[in-house]
């Protein structure tokens, strides 16, 4: 089938143009003539025939430019061997220095809250009396040192612990004698009462 174009015809004839569905197809690419594959032994098929090849594929199209196109710039390349970096590299993290060692802890402050912990369950004044005296020479021992020997903190939490148990343990004796004589006196005057009633 094919249509005209009235407007292109010189002189009003119209023009034929061919329509797409007719236009005819271009011949197929002729087959490649090569070796095919290796006869198996035994077989009678011949290697000469080979395989059907492939038909090959049309190349792809060059355009012209069009107008008013602009050809950019290739990319820029990495300077040459030999020439310096546009920067140096970056200097490394420098290490962070180690913790300094923990100064090691005073032994009188560690008997000291033994002591003071003990006073609790056994003898309590004395225990209580003697932590009191071994966490005020470990403080004294800390604070000579100047930071080489530690347990600060553990020599106080046992002299408060100490003080602790000597106040309250020194109420309770006060407190017991209080009674104890509160019941002599007691005692003493109801039989006085009684002998004079008799």
């Amino acid at each position: 089938m094919s249509s005209t174009d009235p407007a292109a015809a010189p002189g009003g004839e119209p023009v034929p143009t061919p329509d797409q569905s007719t236009a005819p197809l271009p011949p197929p690419p002729p087959p490649v003539p090569g070796p095919g594959p290796a006869a198996p032994a035994g077989s009678t098929w011949s290697a000469s025939a080979g395989y059907p090849t492939q038909p090959g594929y049309p190349t792809q199209p060059t355009y012209p430019a069009q107008p008013g196109q602009v050809d950019l710039p290739a990319p820029p390349t990495h300077p040459a061997a030999g020439y310096p970096a546009a920067y140096p590299p970056p200097a490394p993290y420098p290490y962070a220095a180690a913790p300094p060692a923990a100064a090691p802890t005073d032994d009188k402050a560690v008997w000291a809250m033994v002591l003071a912990i003990g006073g609790w369950l056994v003898c309590p004044i004395v225990l209580h009396v003697v932590a009191w005296v071994l966490a005020n020479s470990a403080l004294q021992t800390i604070r000579a040192s100047g930071g080489t020997v530690g347990g600060d903190g553990l020599a106080k939490a046992a002299r408060i612990i100490a003080i602790v148990g000597l106040v309250l343990y020194g109420v309770g004796i006060l407190l017991f004698v209080f009674v104890a004589l509160a019941g002599l006196l007691s005692v003493g005057s109801s039989v006085s009462v009684t002998g004079v009633s008799a």
